[in-house]
């Protein structure tokens, strides 16, 4: 960020602070010297045209709050340049991770419907959940906490791994994967489509030449349905099997699959996932696995399970399970006997539903 001469400036021309800064505090003037931010090298964004800021328009997705609304001082024990021997923070300021882009000109107009070319590396697009944490985390001394990059989880492709199965344990940041090891103890929340997880060379749609076989963001293959001694299966990847580190090495992390996905649309998959799932007739104790999800361009090209169905959608389908865990002739993939196979399919003006072997149902959006 560029200052302008001599080595003088207001505070309140460079930055856009909340209202809750105090006008004397927005008024006082600063040297060049006095003027210290926190810059920090993070982990990957997997999706840098969506922010934390905009995915909280949902309240229903879970853990995200960015970084902005946080309230902790930066590492006291980081030193002043030029003078090693005093801080270069002080601990009772909490508003530093207050500041965020400047706001916008013009008239305003609502998030969803407009598509945003915007990358932000400011607080407003970082995460304020720790556990330890992604753009940041927090330590704390006998004093009091404050944010450090010292408590990152490391390796980071494994820790990212973990993150991502957690149904994207930080929205708008991490990838919702939790799927691809068969949703074994991990639950979805802004699922990813087939094609982000790869497609298997076993795949249906690429046996079919629907789809060409490839690996997915993290260098794995997704899910799929097979028929094995006569029996419906779903096959996965095994997590303990699955191997981040190594993909990471060998350039198998693919981000130009997720880049271009905006907040929108990561809302938009929450919300049919929700409405899925209030629907499926699942029996009560039941392992149920989302196994596949598909955006549909239009229903009427791409042949709905009910003539009503109409527009864009998706369709989701999950798998009731039982049984044990079984191997594959591949070390890090295992499947699962199916006990029910459910389809959800959802357009603009409804539902499709199938459970199991019954026809497909339609239901009108109130």
């Amino acid at each position: 960020m560029s200052f302008r001469p001599p080595n003088q400036c207001h505070i309140h021309e460079k930055f856009s602070f909340p209202e809750n800064i105090t006008r004397k505090r927005h008024a006082k003037q600063f040297t060049f010297f006095d003027l210290l931010r926190q810059l920090l090298v993070t982990a990957i964004d997997f999706f840098p045209l969506a922010d934390q800021s905009e995915v909280e328009n949902d309240p229903t997705v879970r853990r995200v709050e960015p970084l902005s609304k946080g309230r902790l001082p930066v590492n006291p024990t980081l030193p002043r340049p030029f003078n090693l021997s005093s801080s270069a923070f002080d601990r009772s300021d909490t508003t530093i991770t207050s500041i965020v882009g400047p706001g916008a000109t013009g008239p305003a107009f609502p998030m969803l419907g407009y598509r945003n070319d915007a990358v932000s590396f400011l607080p407003d697009a970082a995460s304020n959940v720790f556990a330890p944490g992604w753009d940041t985390s927090r330590s704390r001394d006998s004093q009091n906490s404050f944010l450090t990059s010292s408590g990152l989880g490391s390796p980071f492709p494994e820790d990212a791994k973990l993150c991502a199965a957690l149904a994207s344990f930080w929205p708008a940041v991490a990838p919702d994967n939790g799927r691809t090891f068969g949703n074994d103890g991990f639950g979805n929340q802004l699922p990813m489509l087939d094609q982000e997880l790869g497609f298997h060379p076993k795949h249906d749609r690429v046996k079919s030449g629907e789809v060409v076989s490839s690996k997915g963001w993290d260098g794995e293959f997704g899910p799929f349905f097979e028929v094995v001694s006569g029996k419906l299966h779903v096959n996965y990847v095994d997590i303990a099997r699955s191997d981040y580190v190594s993909h990471a090495l060998a350039g198998d992390f693919k981000v130009s699959l997720t880049a271009e996905i905006q907040s929108e649309e990561l809302i938009t998959r929450h919300q049919a996932l929700q409405v899925c799932e209030s629907i499926i007739t699942a029996g009560a104790n039941t392992d149920v696995f989302l196994c596949v999800v598909r955006n549909i361009d239009d229903w009427a090209v791409a042949g709905a399970g009910a003539a009503q169905l109409q527009g864009r959608g998706y369709e989701l389908e999950f798998a009731e399970l039982r049984g044990a865990v079984k191997p594959t002739s591949e070390q890090n993939r295992v499947r699962r006997e199916v006990q029910k196979r459910h389809t959800c399919q959802l357009g603009s003006n409804g539902i499709a539903y199938k459970d199991g072997s019954s026809a497909f149902i339609f239901r009108a959006l109130p």
